[in-house]
């Protein structure tokens, strides 16, 4: 009697298993499986026994089992992505900053916030909330993306970048210095609002950008930054 020596799975090609985007149900797969010329059929030389992780973002397991002339087990791993982040919109601004906000992503590591001016390239960072402040200066326009991300055993597995919005800081009033007129019941001259430097760390307001080595200073009215409870710089006496 001839005894036909049969062919572990590890031999054969195993195709077509690809990255997901959750959906909120459980992820399958279609994989294709050659040897040689051989296609193999799924409940004649192979079956899916099961799946590891595939009902939640981050990382699955695929194991397929040989059948009749196929021997063994092998198993692949694929990723389940977050979906699109949605809902993303301007919850509030100044003359500074911009704040965004979207929906959440259940069981996400983070976001991954990308956004650009008309004086930068697209700069990105990483935040572990729903929102974040976008610090740029007045008068400034802003195309903003997010999507969400989940790190497992060490890999990271990002989503699709969702819709991106386009934001922009509120404009600083342009303040034009009155003509000096005395007033009725003094010699003192009527006061007027100009512009001085601030910083984001900084407790007081500047004549010059430069002063107390400041980083990324951008400028207000002074009305605005005495009413941000920043006081008079003593060394450039704005």
């Amino acid at each position: 009697e001839i005894k036909i020596e049969r062919v572990d799975m590890n031999q054969c090609n195993i195709s077509n298993i690809v990255d997901v985007e959750y959906k909120g149900t459980a992820v399958k797969q279609k994989p294709v499986i050659t040897y040689g010329d051989l296609s193999l059929e799924e409940g004649k030389e192979y079956k899916i026994k099961g799946y590891v992780g595939n009902t939640r973002i981050g990382l699955a397991t695929i194991t397929i089992q040989g059948l009749n002339d196929f021997k063994s087990t092998k198993e692949i791993t694929f990723k389940i992505t977050p979906g699109a982040i949605k809902g993303l919109s301007e919850k509030t601004k100044d003359t500074s900053s911009v704040t965004v906000e979207w929906d959440s992503v259940p069981n996400c590591s983070g976001y991954q916030v990308s956004y650009k001016t008309p004086y930068t390239d697209y700069l990105y960072y990483d935040t572990w909330t729903r929102e974040t402040k976008l610090v740029v200066g007045a008068s400034m326009d802003i195309e903003v993306w997010v999507r969400a991300y989940v790190i497992e055993n060490g890999t990271r597995i990002d989503g699709d970048w969702g819709k991106p919005i386009n934001v922009r800081t509120t404009d600083i009033p342009v303040y034009v210095a009155p003509q000096p007129t005395q007033n009725s019941n003094s010699n003192a001259y009527q006061s007027y609002s100009y512009m001085v430097w601030i910083s984001s760390t900084g407790k007081c307001y500047h004549s010059k950008s430069s002063c107390s080595r400041m980083k990324n200073a951008w400028q207000v009215s002074v009305t605005e930054a005495q009413s941000m409870g920043l006081r008079s710089c003593s060394k450039c006496r704005p």
